[in-house]
């Protein structure tokens, strides 16, 4: 459950003197999130899902055009005085519509991952190859495996390029509160926490588990990372992207709508 590892990361922001705002957007993401939960649905038209991909991954790869650039790293689409991290926003609805479309899926998340390296981010390449592993499993082709398995090396590349700074409060919170703070109860207990989501994305029926599953092998991908490199912390640490992009996943693991409420 995404409530559980955010409450772990506000109580990190209270007891740790973090800036009022950042409890204030991580909370108002998450009421957004809810609020996509209970209305949003995945439309079941072939032609409508694939347009949305086509959208989410230009959304993707919008901040390579538009920035801001750090670094030559380009990760973030500007809302106002917010920055979200586009990867995070965009690529768990992209896992839910690959699953949905099958054996057309694996292109979308092939697009996506060109888009990521260009940024680059070696968190959202990794999240849409354990999502491409997540597609071969319900498609029994070849494709989406040879996107995952690409997806590895890239990722790897992806990391030794833009070395950006932790910064306190949005990534290492683990090791920040293991190693600086010498707080090893809260530490492993946000990480424990940080595994909720992955424990509640297995639960759901088998009618609906290859889109729960793609979804949550997104999120394995930005957690992995978290822990890996200075990858900003999915739910826990500051940002609205990641929570409220997990939730737009979730949304999507729905029934699909009908024809007619597609319209």
């Amino acid at each position: 459950m995404v409530v559980f590892p955010l409450v772990g990361g506000l109580l990190v922001f209270w007891f740790h003197e973090a800036p009022r705002h950042y409890a204030l957007v991580n909370l108002t993401a998450f009421a957004l999130g809810l609020l996509a939960i209970a209305f949003a649905r995945i439309p079941k038209k072939a032609n409508t899902l694939t347009g949305i991909g086509i959208v989410l991954v230009c959304l993707l790869a919008l901040p390579i055009l538009t920035g801001p650039s750090l670094d030559g790293v380009t990760r973030w689409l500007p809302l106002g005085p917010l920055k979200l991290h586009s990867g995070m926003l965009v690529i768990p609805m992209l896992a839910a519509i690959a699953i949905r479309l099958g054996k057309r899926g694996w292109w979308i998340l092939a697009a996506a991952m060109i888009a990521s390296v260009a940024q680059p981010d070696a968190a959202s390449v990794l999240a849409l190859s354990l999502a491409s592993f997540a597609l071969v499993h319900l498609s029994k082709d070849w494709r989406p495996l040879a996107v995952g398995a690409a997806g590895l090396p890239l990722t790897y590349l992806a990391s030794t390029r833009g070395d950006l700074p932790a910064v306190e409060f949005v990534e290492a919170i683990v090791p920040m509160l293991w190693v600086e703070m010498d707080l090893k109860a809260q530490a492993i207990g946000l990480a424990a926490l940080l595994l909720a989501p992955i424990l509640y994305l297995t639960k759901y029926n088998k009618a609906r588990l290859d889109t729960a599953l793609a979804v949550a092998a997104s999120y394995c991908g930005f957690l992995a990372m978290s822990f890996i490199g200075d990858y900003p912390v999915p739910l826990a640490g500051y940002g609205a992207a990641s929570i409220l992009g997990l939730m737009l996943g979730i949304a999507m693991i729905a029934p699909a709508q009908s024809q007619s409420n597609s319209r």
